[in-house]
């Protein structure tokens, strides 16, 4: 019956150790959850305002994954192998150490039990020692070793895991481009990803041709959620660079820029509080044009005078019979109609 009251007591104290493991692992997945959520939630939030380099973004992808790592393991698979038993665990005399902050009465007989237990003594004084552990366990026997921990405790841990995870399915649920966005750039860290522009240039692009010579005029429409107040046409000049011209503007959204008196093909591209568009090309055609012509006249035979060659003129004066042949050198023309 000693031995069993003993027994009873170390079966009491493993209980609570289980339930002090137990405790740390409720407290650290709570401490997890704040930690990795708000950690996830600040690199997202960052990469989906400044879009950064894939150097950076490797870095904080990487450090996010060797923190979980680190966090999960702290938090809760240690605990849960102390659970198991597994590892370097507390011992019964710490254990008798905190029941006995929550029972004040507990601590001095736990201990004491322990110590005699751990004596090494006469057999006489043996029989002595055993009476002794057994009255202080009985003693011991009613109180609940185990409510010295209170699992509701944990609850003031919740003001840290909550507002991350609130946040984090908040936008996930309103906004999943933030997250989903951002998410993607970290993973694929060796890619170069534009920050797109929060409005867009919208033009005539289906009809960017023009006649050589002629004047082209280019309309421009600014679409988006934050309109810029001015912007500016680059055209690339002859020795490649680009020069800055200010398009006119017709309202809010509409711009106008014309092309005058186009000789060639011309590239250009558009520009507005720090954003560009991509380059444009102006396809120019060359204009059809007779450069030049003559006209062969062949006299009837019984006039008896000599063929002629008129050259640029369109005032003819021929006597009855006679053949013109006409002869045009033209530019871009594959047709000539005469009326």
């Amino acid at each position: 019956m000693q031995k069993d009251n003993y027994i009873l007591l170390i079966e009491k104290l493993d209980q609570f150790i289980r339930k002090f493991y137990f405790n740390k692992l409720i407290k650290g997945v709570l401490y997890s959850i704040a930690f990795l959520f708000a950690f996830f939630l600040i690199i997202s939030l960052a990469e989906y305002q400044f879009y950064f380099a894939p150097t950076i973004r490797k870095i904080m992808f990487f450090g996010f994954i060797v923190s979980s790592l680190m966090a999960l393991g702290y938090f809760v698979v240690l605990p849960i192998l102390k659970i198991q038993k597994l590892g370097k665990i507390i011992s019964h005399t710490q254990a008798a150490e905190i029941i006995g902050s929550h029972f004040a009465n507990v601590k001095d007989k736990l201990l004491n039990i322990l110590q005699l237990k751990s004596s090494a003594i006469s057999l006489e004084q043996a029989a002595l020692i055993e009476a002794s552990i057994n009255q202080k366990s009985l003693e011991l026997k009613p109180i609940p070793f185990t409510g010295a921990i209170d699992l509701k405790d944990n609850k003031q841990y919740l003001k840290y895991a909550i507002p991350p995870l609130l946040l984090f399915f908040t936008l996930l649920f309103f906004k999943p481009n933030i997250i989903k966005d951002s998410a993607n750039r970290l993973i694929l860290n060796d890619v170069v990803f534009e920050k797109p522009m929060p409005f867009s240039f919208v033009i005539n692009s289906d009809s960017l041709s023009a006649l050589q010579f002629e004047d082209f005029r280019l309309n421009i429409k600014m679409e988006g959620e934050e309109i810029p107040s001015e912007i500016f046409l680059y055209r690339k000049t002859k020795n490649s660079t680009f020069t800055a011209t200010a398009p006119q503007k017709l309202n809010t959204t509409n711009y106008s820029y014309i092309f005058s008196n186009l000789q060639e093909n011309v590239t250009f591209y558009l520009e507005a509080s720090g954003f560009q568009s991509k380059e444009y090309v102006l396809a120019i055609s060359q204009k059809p044009m007779i450069t030049k012509f003559k006209v062969e006249l062949s006299y009837p035979k019984y006039l008896g005078k000599k063929n002629t060659i008129l050259k640029n003129t369109g005032d003819i004066s021929a006597p009855y019979g006679t053949n013109a042949k006409w002869i045009f050198e033209t530019v871009a023309t594959e047709k000539i109609s005469i009326k």
